[in-house]
């Protein structure tokens, strides 16, 4: 894509679409991109698309099956959200859940699919974590 507009929300938007279709070669590089747009990013705005970017890399590991570096982006989207919308919240929340389920922590997926489901704004992450409490997510689910 060579006219791409230079806008972070809209890099924010193609790097999850690459993700969700499995194109992570190209999400790697826009992923890079997100990095480097960042630092201009006024203090406000930084605010917001922190919680964005972390999880966006935590997709990234997650798909590669790099557990602990997901977790560990997860961390900080999770602990620094101040997006006005809890949308990207909750599907931190949830991520965490999967993962933990797929590392045989059962506990903790189930607090993390709880904390998910109790911000109740509609969204698939919500749907699917209620199913994930009564039934453990396996890596090979698709949802």
């Amino acid at each position: 894509m060579t006219n791409f507009p230079k806008r972070y929300y809209y890099r924010v938007l193609y790097t999850e679409s690459l993700l969700n279709n499995g194109l992570l070669t190209d999400a790697y590089q826009s992923l890079l991109q997100l990095d480097t747009m960042f630092a201009d990013l006024t203090d406000i705005h930084k605010d917001w698309y922190l919680a964005y970017r972390k999880y966006q890399w935590a997709l990234y590991h997650y798909l590669n099956s790099d557990y602990p570096m997901a977790l560990s982006a997860l961390d900080i989207a999770i602990n620094n959200y101040g997006a006005e919308l809890d949308v990207v919240l909750g599907n931190a929340l949830f991520l965490k859940g999967k993962i933990y389920d797929i590392l045989g922590d059962r506990k903790a997926a189930i607090k993390l699919y709880r904390d998910c489901i109790r911000l109740d704004n509609f969204t698939y992450a919500v749907e699917n974590a209620k199913q994930y409490i009564v039934t453990p997510f396996l890596k090979e689910t698709v949802d």
